[in-house]
């Protein structure tokens, strides 16, 4: 089974499908200390634009939003 380049190829799907509805701007949350994402994000062309802390479980947790302009 191929795995590599699933996210790119998941990432390219959304932006194609939110331009087709017009949609100009996308965002894409995860957690601050998630290196690995944060990497792939950026290498897709992403910006950090905002942080965020949401509530899981007991825990609370720091997140980053990714910005594109599609």
């Amino acid at each position: 089974m191929k795995y590599q380049g699933i996210g790119t190829e998941l990432i390219q799907f959304v932006i194609n499908e939110f331009k087709n509805k017009n949609k100009i701007k996308m965002i894409i949350w995860c957690l601050k200390d998630n290196e690995p994402a944060k990497k792939f994000y950026t290498k897709m062309g992403g910006k950090i634009i905002k942080e965020r802390i949401i509530k899981i479980g007991e825990g609370d947790y720091l997140e980053v939003g990714f910005g594109y302009d599609i």
